[in-house]
């Protein structure tokens, strides 16, 4: 699957977040702000690596390829959820003969009576454009946004690498949490 970020906003959601994540710790003072919107990030980051979703609001780059998931739906998004996108071939608009279907995997493919012709090279040359992830916390899904508080929670609270008595590590019931929002990855 060949894909590229063009650009990624890992500021606006944190700083965004600062105060419901404040709140959810009960830090009522401001000297740790900056800190606590590094941990954001940081939870933000974990969410994307073990759910396979885009939190951070990112523009990609995505030629489908003999490498991508395809099946009779079309070709696996890489990264998700999508807000808007384009296809071009040859520098020519061509979004018009493509659509995204799906919800919890979207896929990316030509309209239906295109799809359906037997031999059909169904992305020859397009290269699609889109935007993943989520711009403002109201556009987040509340299931996610819980998640990444949990984790922000749990990695402004334990801090250190090493402690003198046992290790913490992320807690379990983040995996079960996770579980509605993994998207099968290719």
């Amino acid at each position: 699957m060949s894909y590229v970020y063009v650009s990624i906003d890992r500021a606006t959601l944190p700083e965004e977040m600062l105060d419901l994540q404040k709140a959810q710790m009960r830090v009522a003072y401001d000297d740790d702000d900056d800190f606590i919107t590094r941990v954001i990030q940081r939870a933000i980051a974990l969410f994307e690596k073990k759910s396979g979703l885009s939190v951070f609001l990112a523009e990609v780059e995505w030629i489908p390829d003999g490498h991508d998931s395809y099946s009779a739906q079309g070709a696996r998004c890489p990264r998700q959820p999508v807000s808007a996108w384009t296809a071009n071939a040859d520098a020519v608009d061509v979004s018009d003969s493509y659509t995204l279907t799906g919800r919890t995997g979207v896929y990316f493919c030509p309209i239906a009576e295109q799809s359906s012709a037997p031999g059909l090279e169904w992305f020859p040359g397009v290269l699609v454009t889109m935007t993943v992830g989520y711009a403002t916390v109201e556009d987040m899904d509340p299931g996610v946004l819980d998640v990444i508080l949990r984790m922000g929670a749990h990695l402004y609270e334990n801090r250190q690498s090493t402690t003198d008595v046992n290790l913490e590590e992320v807690p379990l019931f983040l995996d079960d949490l996770l579980v509605d929002h993994w998207v099968p990855r290719v």
